[in-house]
């Protein structure tokens, strides 16, 4: 988490396997980094490739996008230029992609998502974790706008010593500010899947919650939920790379 406003929005996270056919973008819960997915990338089938989303800071460390929107169309843009070559046409010639978001993350991966029907770039799937679907993000908002609640989430996904606040305190000036403005706009539902997962025992992101997610796509939903708390995916990696690699292949209905 370098305060670098060059900072490439989208990194790696696994090189290329020949014959790749989907990228997966991930995008970490608020004061995460692109390594939160490393555990994920060397468990998805070599037939997908993970890219992380990284939110630079400007020198205070504060964000550089002052919405969550602007972020997601930041992103978008990054994602469309990664896919189209240019003087083509969009939607010629696109792998398959998936965005993953966990968290506020979930949040940002859905605008992304919204911001990328614009550029008619097309997703095969939306995967989200731990977080109400956008209606009722206030949930979620809530939790994140409370400091101690924060660093808590900060220390137990990156697992720092609770003494180490340096970490959470950049987290919390680089994010919070965007996502405690987030509020849902109404619009047209995904007509792609949506694959929601979640932990049982999650006070953040419910079940109850997770299911409204059915209501922003006209095509298929599942809910699937872990034992755990919020960051229950620390303990499911190979589960959430199994369903995510299924979903991402070709010609797959299934979610």
């Amino acid at each position: 988490m370098n305060p670098n406003t060059t900072t490439p929005l989208t990194v790696p996270l696994r090189a290329p396997a020949p014959g790749a056919s989907a990228t997966l973008y991930c995008f970490p819960h608020a004061g995460g980094d692109p390594d939160t997915f490393l555990p994920l990338a060397r468990l998805l089938p070599p037939h997908v490739t993970p890219v992380g989303i990284n939110l630079p800071a400007d020198e205070t460390g504060g964000s550089v996008f002052p919405t969550v929107r602007a972020a997601a169309a930041a992103i978008a843009t990054a994602v469309t230029d990664r896919h189209v070559t240019p003087g083509s046409a969009q939607g010629d010639g696109f792998q398959t992609i998936g965005l993953l978001g966990h968290s506020g993350g979930g949040l940002l991966a859905y605008e992304t998502a919204r911001s990328l029907h614009d550029h008619r770039v097309p997703l095969a799937l939306l995967a989200v974790s731990s977080v109400p679907a956008p209606a009722a993000a206030p949930q979620l908002i809530r939790q994140l706008s409370n400091p101690q609640r924060f660093e808590q989430t900060v220390h137990e996904a990156l697992g720092l010593a609770t003494n180490n606040r340096t970490l959470a305190a950049f987290a919390f000036r680089r994010d919070l500010p965007m996502y405690t403005a987030y509020t849902y706009e109404e619009g047209a539902p995904l007509d792609y899947p949506i694959a929601v997962h979640g932990g049982d025992e999650d006070p953040v992101a419910p079940h109850t919650d997770l299911a409204e997610w059915a209501s922003y796509t006209t095509a298929r939903c599942t809910v699937r939920t872990y034992p755990g708390g919020h960051m229950y995916l620390r303990n499911h990696w190979g589960a959430l790379a199994t369903h995510l690699g299924n979903a991402l292949t070709a010609g797959r209905t299934d979610i």
